[in-house]
């Protein structure tokens, strides 16, 4: 039984909505990273995918992130007509309002308190999915989900689960990050930040680039626009292998893969398009090679 996903939501360094997305993505691809000198330890250049739309000194950057996603969905939410404690919201995220943190703590520093509209609350990680549930009235369960660069995917696949467990008849879902100091530095920490525009899958691939975005689907049980996309199945794994380094032989990526083609009863001659992780740091390239070459000659296609 598929479920729909009925309207999306997106902002990021591409663009707002889907127009300026894909004019970006076809016009113009190497020319959507900024590079900025406020966000890594001692000033060091660091391209990013800023929203310039957004300046990086505005204040509740994460929240505006949002709110110019879930502007997008009003006409499609206008249009389904069911009870608010049956509409529920699953975010995807890695740092919430973590930037106000930041920011927060650079003015207590140099004034001796805090400002005025900071409030330690937004850091916590269910706080985007309180604050669009809020915005909506939507009184079902609401709540994020932090597993890194799987959140957002995390959150649709726990959004499905929770329309096929009946606790929901429509799910906002999906992801939201601001840049951030925590982020910058932390993968920097890592030696996983490139100096440069990253190269995935390049030969001489030196790290990645970290962007922010938000994207954000109305899912249902029903279709409720033509251009609604039908969610087949997903596929989740949890190798446990070690806390930032992905299993080397591929076999994570693999099980999931798998897994979502069983789940969606599907072959992999269905399948037209992969959207690879492609970070350009050695260990994940090198892991999504050699997993995408295994699948095809365990399934010889």
């Amino acid at each position: 039984m598929p479920f729909w996903l009925n309207d999306l939501g997106i902002v990021s360094a591409l663009g707002v909505g889907h127009q300026q997305t894909m004019q970006s993505i076809s016009l113009q691809p190497k020319q959507t990273l900024t590079e900025v000198t406020s966000l890594a330890f001692e000033q060091r250049p660091t391209f990013v995918g800023l929203v310039n739309e957004l300046p990086l000194t505005a204040s509740m950057r994460f929240y505006q992130l949002i709110d110019l996603a879930l502007a997008q969905l009003a006409d499609t939410l206008a249009n389904i007509d069911i009870p608010s404690s049956r509409i529920a919201v699953v975010i995807g995220t890695s740092t919430a309002a973590i930037q106000e943190g930041e920011r927060g703590r650079i003015a207590h520093a140099a004034e001796g308190k805090w400002p005025e509209e900071f409030d330690y609350y937004d850091q916590a990680l269910v706080a985007p999915a309180n604050y669009i549930a809020k915005k909506l009235a939507a009184k079902g369960p609401s709540y994020s989900i932090s597993t890194a660069c799987s959140s957002s995917a995390k959150a649709l696949i726990s959004a499905r689960a929770l329309l096929n467990a009946d606790l929901a008849d429509v799910v906002i879902c999906g992801g939201v990050d601001s840049l951030c100091q925590l982020t910058i530095n932390g993968f920097d920490s890592l030696s996983s930040i490139s100096d440069e525009i990253c190269k995935p899958f390049s030969g001489d691939r030196a790290g990645i680039n970290i962007g922010e975005a938000a994207a954000l689907f109305v899912m249902s049980k029903e279709q409720h626009t033509k251009q609604s996309i039908a969610f087949l199945g997903g596929g989740e794994s949890s190798d446990a292998h070690h806390i930032s380094a992905p299993i080397a032989d591929g076999s994570g990526a693999i099980a999931a893969m798998t897994t979502a083609l069983q789940d969606a009863n599907l072959t992999p001659s269905d399948i037209d398009y992969i959207n690879a992780h492609g970070t350009a740091t050695p260990q994940n390239d090198a892991m999504e090679s050699l997993a995408k070459i295994l699948r095809s000659v365990l399934l010889n296609i």
